[in-house]
């Protein structure tokens, strides 16, 4: 099993290490024999420095970075990861979020106990800036939720998933395509949607990630 982690990055400069750090250490707490990884960040074409500081991180972290030849703007960047993913797992980790200690221990785990599995999420720690204050994010209920009317009520009505958490299997986009670059509002809801109603949607009841909230970050700009 090979997971891919994807961090798609706009001008990012000033968390962007802490992201890739948070990756870089949940990488070392799982045993090589159960899953092998690749970390990616795709720049699109910042223009904060992020590329000549992303490059002096290579020194220190191991990722592959790639550099878009122009602007593709957020869901076709999301595209870009998906295309250059070579995993048979893809997380597409927001550069501005952090991934919580020992969450790819616990989905490897998980995906080993459930081969069945293609989509898997987990909480979220909502952290709200400036002042830093926090919010336990429960994403759902149950552990899963069949595809179908379930999953699909689940997406539709209630869609509180924190897309830095959720970990999609290369045959979900392989079938139903990628994100759609026609949605500008949240197309990581339609994506869900798409995916709840072929795939079972799965839930580890555990923080997978700080999700850094402002009105500058992509979480809260387009909803």
């Amino acid at each position: 099993m090979k997971i891919s982690i994807c961090i798609p990055s706009y001008n990012k400069k000033a968390i962007i290490e802490t992201c890739i750090k948070s990756v870089v250490q949940n990488i070392r707490e799982v045993d090589e024999s159960q899953c092998s990884f690749e970390l990616l960040v795709i720049d699109d074409r910042s223009t904060d420095g992020s590329v000549e500081f992303l490059h002096g991180l290579m020194a220190t972290y191991p990722f592959l970075l790639i550099e878009n030849r122009e602007n593709k703007g957020l869901v076709k960047n999301w595209n870009e990861c998906i295309l250059q993913a070579s995993g048979d797992f893809i997380l597409i980790l927001h550069a501005d979020d952090i991934l919580s200690s020992l969450i790819l221990k616990k989905y490897v785990a998980y995906f080993l106990a459930n081969p069945d599995c293609k989509f898997l999420h987990a909480n979220a720690t909502d952290v709200f800036l400036p002042f830093f204050k926090s919010n336990e994010r429960v994403t759902q209920q149950e552990k899963v939720l069949a595809h179908g009317d379930p999953a699909l009520r689940k997406i539709i009505l209630n869609n509180n998933l924190a897309c830095s958490t959720v970990i999609v299997s290369r045959a979900c986009y392989d079938k139903l395509g990628n994100f759609d670059e026609n949605c500008w509002v949240s197309p990581d809801w339609e994506m869900w949607a798409r995916i709840a109603k072929d795939f079972d949607i799965h839930h580890i009841n555990v923080p997978g990630a700080f999700v850094i909230l402002d009105n500058k970050n992509t979480h809260t700009s387009g909803i």
